[in-house]
């Protein structure tokens, strides 16, 4: 298959593409997932863990793939036959494209460890060390089930006005007094956002009465292009309390309550 020079040139640009997972990305939606500090470090750990098995994976390809090099070379030497000569050629460049695409991916597996690496030393809190992360802590995993299970009600309450059927039916699951925190946090939480975005969205009214009114309406682009206006500046949300006593809210499971 002949190749245009327009067409070698992108496909040598493309194998320069570094790739892989940037550091807001990995701080966000890798880690960042896990809600909880404890989590976010166990997670990390994981993350960590992962590349580090790929990293010794690329080597042992990367080492054996140096010997096959020396070997071919050695029997391109050694041969006689012209279409012997011919084949270890092509198996030789393909060696070498190998070794390309593997010594790419270290490059990416390396900035990745060091990423990592740096949240643990960022997050991992001092006064416990990394010992405290390694084992099971049942008070860490309640507290991040907890908050875990305060987000997903929230995000039900923010798109739907009510906590889901499914969510409902977990939080409902967990003793009493950790529904009660589940609930207040989502609660928390959708109040906080949603005063915001009402507020930003009165920020805005006269652009949508211009357009109501007849003014040309032109769709926003949602590519980053929308994040460059620094004139906006962030709403400031207001405090959200309830004064219902918590001992007067109990909520239980049908396998729970008492006849």
């Amino acid at each position: 298959m002949e190749l245009s020079d327009s067409e070698k040139n992108w496909i040598e640009q493309a194998y320069k593409l570094e790739g892989g997972q940037s550091k807001y990305q990995n701080e966000n939606f890798v880690t960042g997932t896990q809600i909880t500090p404890f989590k976010r470090v166990q997670q990390a750990l994981l993350e960590l863990q992962s590349r580090d098995n790929t990293r010794v994976e690329l080597e042992y390809r990367l080492d054996k793939n140096a010997i096959d090099l020396k070997k071919l070379n050695r029997q391109l030497k050694l041969a006689t036959d012209p279409l012997d000569k011919e084949m270890v050629e092509i198996e030789i460049n393909k060696a070498l494209y190998d070794r390309s695409i593997w010594e790419q991916k270290v490059k990416v597996c390396k900035r990745e460890i060091e990423n990592f690496t740096l949240q643990l030393e960022e997050q991992v809190d001092k006064s416990k060390g990394v010992e405290y992360y390694l084992d099971t802590n049942e008070e860490e995993d309640k507290k991040y089930w907890i908050s875990r299970m305060a987000k997903q009600a929230a995000c039900d309450m923010i798109s739907f006005g009510h906590v889901g059927t499914g969510n409902m039916d977990s939080i409902m699951n967990l003793p009493p007094d950790d529904q009660v925190q589940v609930l207040s946090g989502a609660v928390h939480h959708s109040s906080l956002i949603g005063a915001g975005v009402e507020k930003m969205r009165q920020a805005m009214g006269g652009s949508v009465a211009h357009i109501m009114e007849g003014g040309t309406f032109t769709p926003p682009a949602i590519n980053g292009s929308e994040l460059t206006n620094t004139e906006v500046q962030p709403p400031q949300l207001p405090d959200v309390k309830h004064d219902i006593p918590k001992e007067k809210i109990r909520l239980q499971s049908p396998d729970k309550s008492k006849d």
